[in-house]
């Protein structure tokens, strides 16, 4: 753990990041496996505009519906992520040491309304989905009757088509009034079952306008190809079997997010002189957790294949269901999967909903360089995690760039953000490592004492009790 002074031109983080393509990784964004990828409705309102010039001067507008992003105001600076990128994935950078910034949305609703809203929905759901089970039976009682008509004088029908309707239409009978009778059932039940769907939708738009409660949709790549809910009946791509889609519901929120400064600079230029020294050594493609977004309560659910649900009520195989309906079935099916998606869309499933209403924001002091206080820094943010279920995250690998010769600050502001000694004591006197989250600069006697101190070994290295920051108080240190 030596920290050597270089001569060359100093290159501050905010600079270097600049100029660098980070790379980057989270929930929907990923560089190959496109069929494996999940994604979040969260990140799709969180777009990015188009990138514009003017001469020399560049610009880049984004648009954030949630407001659910790493930290931003006017005079900060961030290192965006690529085109076509959510904005989840931008870098915040500080000219000053690094800080952990908390966004909290605090939330009236409680578990119980979260699981009030889940169930809605369930119920919803499977509504609508034995209204298309009827609704496609009805499909069928209408084919059947077409049957009989063609028959005419010849008597019903007695064809493997016929039985197989008439088995599932529930006939004793294959004639034209037991056919109507079935169906004037069967319309009955579907106008039931629209007003139970209308009362529950009703019902779910009161559940849903609670202050900072969200609800997400997410959804694996190709899982609306083919027809929504429905894609998958007559798919003859093994890819779309495993498409799957759902939705989140999400209240408290905890969004946490690190702003990079230039004791990341003196990270990775320890790293480059005298070489990794802790665990980080061993493993590779090392990817630090710069973005998290959690919650006190959530439900997660995941869409009920309706095909498959529509198939087993009607004691059908796909291919009867086919060899009835002919070239129409696909486009039939299709139908009912979208009225069932705008449906549930109309409550809240769909996309995502939430009223956000004023949310606090909370700065801690973070620091990468000096393996035990990168530890407590860690440490204080997980305690500070604590009861909130994290389901988002985005992670760089920044502390595994490389640094040009003669990066980051020298001579004695090289120690600005340099609290590395706990406050216990210098570390190579502790019997346990520092369990406290207060950490000091090193004592510099002397005007030139810090010439004597890059030199020496930093475990040695005394606490300076006028210069301490607290990991775990908020605004606490530099």
């Amino acid at each position: 753990m030596r920290f050597l002074t270089i001569q060359a031109r100093p290159v501050r983080l905010a600079e270097w990041l600049g100029g660098l393509g980070v790379a980057l990784g989270g929930v929907g964004c990923a560089t190959g496996g496109a069929d494996q990828t999940m994604s979040l409705s969260m990140e799709t309102l969180a777009s990015e505009g188009v990138n514009r010039a003017d001469g020399p001067l560049a610009y880049r507008s984004a648009v954030t519906l949630t407001g659910i992003a790493p930290p931003i105001s006017a005079g900060r600076l961030l290192s965006v992520p690529g085109e076509g990128m959510p904005e989840q994935l931008s870098i915040p950078i500080t000219t000053g040491c690094s800080k952990l910034v908390e966004t909290l949305y605090d939330s009236d609703a409680t578990a119980t309304d979260v699981r009030a809203i889940a169930t809605g929905l369930e119920q919803l759901r499977d509504k609508l989905t034995v209204k298309a089970e009827k609704e496609v039976t009805g499909e069928l009682a209408r084919v059947a009757k077409s049957m009989v008509e063609l028959a005419g004088d010849k008597g019903a029908p007695r064809n493997e088509d016929a039985i197989s309707l008439q088995n599932t239409l529930g006939l004793k009978t294959f004639d034209k009034d037991s056919i109507e009778q079935v169906k004037a059932q069967l319309d009955a039940q579907v106008a039931a079952l629209s007003a139970d769907a209308a009362r529950l939708t009703r019902e779910l738009i009161q559940l849903r306008d609670r202050k900072n409660l969200f609800i997400f949709r997410w959804q694996r790549n190709g899982a609306m190809e083919g027809g929504g809910l429905f894609g998958t009946l007559f798919s003859v791509r093994g890819a779309q079997k495993d498409a799957r889609q759902g939705y989140l519901i999400a209240a408290n929120l905890r969004v946490a997010a690190i702003e990079f400064g230039d004791d990341l600079m003196l990270k990775l230029v320890r790293d480059a002189e005298s070489g990794k020294t802790g665990s980080d050594a061993v493993l590779p493609n090392n990817f630090l957790t710069n973005y998290t977004v959690g919650a006190k309560h959530t439900y997660f659910s995941e869409d009920r294949d309706a095909a498959s649900a529509i198939a087993a009520a009607l004691k059908m195989s796909p291919a009867d269901v086919q060899q009835l309906f002919g070239g129409s079935a696909r486009q039939i099916l299709e139908a009912k999967s979208i009225a069932i998606d705008a449906a549930i869309s109309a409550s809240v499933a769909s996309g995502a909903r939430g009223m956000v209403i004023q949310p606090t924001r909370k700065t801690y002091p973070f620091r990468m360089w000096g393996d035990t206080a990168f530890a407590a820094s860690g440490n204080a943010e997980r305690a500070r995690n604590e009861h909130y279920n994290v389901f988002y995250s985005t992670r760089t690998n920044v502390a595994e760039l490389k640094v040009p010769p003669g990066a980051g600050p020298q001579g004695k502001a090289a120690f600005y953000c340099m609290q590395m000694v706990p406050e216990q004591g210098k570390i190579s006197s502790l019997k346990l490592p520092a369990s406290d989250t207060r950490f000091c600069s090193p004592r510099i006697v002397g005007a030139d004492g810090w010439r004597a101190l890059s030199k020496s070994n930093p475990s040695d290295w005394e606490p300076e009790p006028s210069a301490c920051i607290d990991f775990a108080a908020t605004g606490a240190g530099r």
